[in-house]
């Protein structure tokens, strides 16, 4: 299935080459406007199986590995939000992906496609955030927790990290917390449709000091709505943090919703 040849005679399973790094992407469906997923600290594409495939029946979308993720080769460059940036924007404008797009972002995928409307804002007709971080949350944790629970919060951000963690993986745990800084000074985008879909289901951590983050997380997602009205805020109290896994049927709805409305709003401008 993923070697059969489209109608431009691309593999629809292939890479990219970014700066002489290959850069793996899936590339399925035809039309507008064009769906990318972006996924979360540590994913590959195969993330977004249970969701992409039902979405590229209705129109064309496109997942892909971050360098040195998944299939992709590692990049030279630090992993900064200005640098993923530019590198999925090399991906979409070199394979010919129409814009504007509908973003997915998943977890910190959530600040890359934010950021992607940043930085490009013509290119972005809608943003659907699937459980995203927030940058704001170290703050809102540090003012809750005792002394000796953020001193425990520190050494596992600094020490925590899995032997079996691979390079790239590494890297991206490296720019997180700058990458926050970053988000800090971008806003909120308040003239596109955005949806968010707060996970609730996943349980408290296995770490006493991380108690409560769920409920701070979700306290900070109602706050973009003060930000930005037009948000489509959806709590999902039985799905884990990787809701489209959990549920891609509430993904797959929220989706096709955003691309009716989009099409919806191209009529009444005609």
């Amino acid at each position: 299935m993923l070697s059969t040849l489209s109608c431009d005679k691309k593999q629809l399973d292939r890479f990219v080459s970014v700066d002489g790094k290959a850069q793996h992407i899936l590339d399925l469906g035809s039309g507008e406007p064009v769906v990318v997923f972006v996924t979360g600290f540590g994913n590959d594409l195969s993330v977004y199986n249970r969701v992409q495939p039902e979405v590229s029946l209705m129109t064309r979308t496109v997942s892909y590995d971050r360098a040195g993720l998944g299939k992709s080769e590692l990049s030279d460059s630090a992993r900064t939000l200005d640098r993923v940036v530019f590198e999925l924007n090399e991906i979409l404008e070199k394979e010919n992906f129409k814009a504007p797009y509908i973003l997915v972002g998943h977890s910190s995928g959530g600040h890359i496609v934010r950021y992607f409307t940043h930085v490009h804002p013509k290119k972005v007709a809608g943003l659907i955030l699937i459980d995203p971080s927030v940058e704001y949350l170290d703050d809102e944790f540090r003012k809750l927790k005792t002394e000796a629970e953020i001193k425990s919060y520190d050494s596992l951000y600094e020490y925590g990290r899995d032997p079996s963690w691979t390079e790239g993986l590494k890297r991206d745990a490296d720019y997180f917390r700058k990458n926050e800084l970053t988000m800090k000074k971008t806003k909120f985008p308040d003239n596109i449709p955005v949806t968010v879909l707060t996970a609730m289901g996943g349980g408290e951590s296995r770490f006493p000091f991380l108690r409560g983050v769920n409920q701070i997380k979700l306290e900070l997602h109602k706050r973009w709505l003060t930000e930005a009205p037009q948000v489509k805020h959806i709590i999902v109290p039985t799905s884990g943090h990787h809701i489209q896994l959990d549920q891609p049927v509430l993904v797959i709805k929220e989706i096709k919703s955003m691309i009716e409305q989009l099409e919806s709003n191209q009529l009444t401008k005609k």
